[in-house]
């Protein structure tokens, strides 16, 4: 059996350093660009390149996050900055973007892609059809017996969140402080809206931390590669006690005197604030109360980690030689009296990552010349570990996006909730109109069918036998259905695209990402896509039922409703109305308009009928109550 990797945060060298010492398999950091922990510390080049070799001198792997959405003009500056990381000798890259993926596997083939939990993976079939990446960071919501089907039906490598900060949201879907604050997730800038009270209701949408502690062996059986610990915004104390305590387990685990010990769960307890929950993996919920730190005195303890070293002295040289590396270093003539063999050790050992096994016995050193030559020999043995894993530079070159020319007939696509608003939609004179296969309302006849985001691999069939292979078109939100066998799809604004690349990725008529504003849209080459002029946006998609009401910070009622194929929904208190404004995106080139509509259906689409065919209307007394999202401001 393959041992699981564990995987620990390094949100600076210092906890990078404190991950590998306490026992970690491997290290994920971000940088100063392009990291969806924008508020951790963060590290530069010059401390990546350390940070990677410091890691691969204790054998270990080290990742890095470029798992931001990335906009069409920072997509050259993205490239370039993963050459530099791919020359380093990183051992993978782990993206959200699936434009950036896209261009980076043409551009570096030999260099891993770990599919980002942000990308929302929660199925088998997604990962059948993407391909892409190299492993898969599932989605948080999945059961042990969920993954370990995945794990049955895939070659690809699988990891997991085993401990930290949960997200009440599937990841990748929440649009929340985006649209609250102006603070996108989806570009590492997260408010954390959800840890706020809303109304009477309180801290209804503030989850949890995880702990996953006791099912180690469950999830060593369920196939999964490897078990991430969150917390780059964390301090190194916590990141090399809680790698320490996940050592401690996995160790036993594969010793085969596993025993789980809830003092152990309440010893990490103690270094955050949050109860602890096994979360959606465990069976448990991620709201409310779990476990509790009282009568817990003893702390973690952890021990560091260090590299066996024989020294020797030959000649005039000092030799330091740790597995199948050997380097040495010069010796000066020596001053005064040669120290004792532990007093050498103890002054070879200090401030670095290796345990002196051992001085031969002929050896002998004097201090001046420990401290003339112990800094060339670690050099030298950083240096011959790092050579290892050194590339050679690429040639970044992108080919560009083609401007897409060809003139197409304007069209309005209208989602809705029921089967008399599709026929409301109908009348009010929109080209497709699309609802939920789930709704039990829907029947081919009346509307085009919308598959949602969140689908189980049971369900994945059931839409299956629901849709006709002969539909017109079809909604999808989920990558699952991309061969359903449908001549045309059609992708939600859920795939998150942000850039020319990601709609040549998926190659389909796709909603973008209603956090980009006029001015990106219009830098688009390629004009074959939906914008959304009309609707509620969906912030938060959530496997938790939420009770409500919920209220913003306005004190007005935030709508929450349940999306037929289970899941909830959490909307934007104040909808999107473009109306006329939805001519600049026509001028733009735009020729495809899409409305999310659940009330007025009919006046709301006639609407916007006559302002594509362009026809004017008063949008006055339309436009009240309405916001116009991120078309004049975006995100940062």
């Amino acid at each position: 059996m393959k041992r699981i990797e564990l995987l620990a945060p390094a949100g600076s060298l210092e906890s990078l350093k404190a991950a590998i010492e306490a026992g970690a398999d491997s290290v994920y950091f971000g940088g100063k660009e392009f990291s969806a922990r924008a508020s951790a510390r963060n590290l530069t080049i010059e401390e990546i390149k350390h940070g990677v070799d410091f890691a691969h001198l204790f054998n270990a792997k080290a990742y890095a996050a470029v798992n931001t959405l990335i906009k069409n003009n920072e997509m050259l500056n993205a490239v370039n900055y993963v050459g530099r990381l791919y020359e380093i000798g990183v051992d993978a890259v782990i993206c959200q973007d699936f434009g950036l993926a896209s261009v980076l596997k043409e551009i570096f083939p030999d260099l891993p892609l770990h599919a980002s939990t942000q990308t929302t993976v929660h199925n088998a079939q997604s990962i059948l059809n993407i391909g892409l990446f190299d492993r898969y960071i599932l989605a948080r919501e999945l059961s042990i017996e969920e993954v370990s089907r995945i794990h049955k039906k895939t070659d690809r490598e699988l990891e997991v969140f085993a401990h930290g900060a949960l997200c009440v949201s599937y990841s990748g879907q929440c649009l929340m402080s985006s649209f609250m604050g102006g603070r996108s997730a989806n570009r590492g800038r997260c408010a954390q809206p959800c840890r706020l009270p809303y109304g009477e209701s309180g801290h209804v949408l503030s989850s949890m931390d995880l702990c996953t502690l006791k099912l180690i062996p469950q999830m060593a059986e369920a196939g999964i590669a490897a078990l991430k610990i969150e917390g780059r915004m964390k301090p190194p104390k916590y990141v090399s006690l809680t790698v320490a305590m996940y050592r401690k387990y996995l160790n036993s685990y594969y010793e085969g005197r596993f025993s789980f010990s809830k003092n152990d769960a309440l010893k990490l307890r103690k270094l955050f604030h949050r109860d602890f929950t096994s979360g959606f993996i465990g069976g448990e919920g991620i709201l409310g109360s779990g476990l509790k730190d009282e009568g817990v005195k003893e702390p973690v303890k952890t021990q560091g980690r260090k590299i066996p070293i024989l020294i020797e002295v030959r000649e005039d040289r000092l030799i330091g030689l740790a597995g199948a590396l050997k380097a040495s270093a010069a010796l000066p003539n020596p001053i005064g009296e040669p120290l004792k063999n532990k007093d050498a050790l103890r002054m070879l050992e200090t401030g670095t990552p290796f345990r002196i096994k051992g001085i031969s016995e002929r050896s002998q050193l004097h201090e001046n010349q420990i401290i003339a030559a112990k800094p060339m020999l670690l050099r030298g043995l950083f240096g011959l570990s790092a050579a290892r894993y050194r590339r050679k530079a690429r040639e970044v070159k992108i080919h560009l996006i083609k401007a897409h020319t060809k003139l197409e007939k304007p069209s309005l696509h209208v989602r809705v909730q029921n089967r008399l608003d599709a026929e409301a939609a109908m009348k009010g004179g929109a080209d497709f109109v699309y609802l939920n296969v789930f709704n039990k309302g829907y029947e081919p006849e009346i509307a085009l069918p919308e598959v949602p985001t969140i689908l189980s691999d049971c369900q994945i069939g059931q839409a299956m036998k629901l849709i006709k292979p002969d539909a017109r078109a079809a909604l999808i939100g989920n990558p699952a259905m991309l061969k359903s066998g449908i001549a045309r799809i059609h992708l939600d604004y859920s795939f998150n695209i942000f850039n020319d690349f990601a709609l040549q990725y998926w190659n389909k008529l796709s909603v973008l990402s209603p956090e980009l504003n006029l001015d990106e849209i219009r830098r688009f080459q390629n004009k074959k896509f939906m914008v959304m002029a009309h609707g509620r946006v969906v912030l938060m998609k959530t496997k938790q039922c939420i009770e409500g009401p919920i209220v913003d910070r306005e004190n007005r009622a935030i709508p929450i409703r349940q999306n037929p194929s289970g899941y909830t929904e959490i909307l934007n208190s104040v909808p999107i109305g473009l109306f006329n404004h939805t001519k600049l995106l026509l001028k733009a080139g735009v020729n495809h308009i899409f409305l999310d509509l659940d009330e007025n259906v009919k006046q709301i689409t006639e609407a916007y009928r006559r302002i594509i065919d362009g026809k004017e209307i008063n949008d006055s007394r339309l436009r009240r109550g309405h916001t116009t999202g991120h078309l004049f401001r975006g995100v940062a």
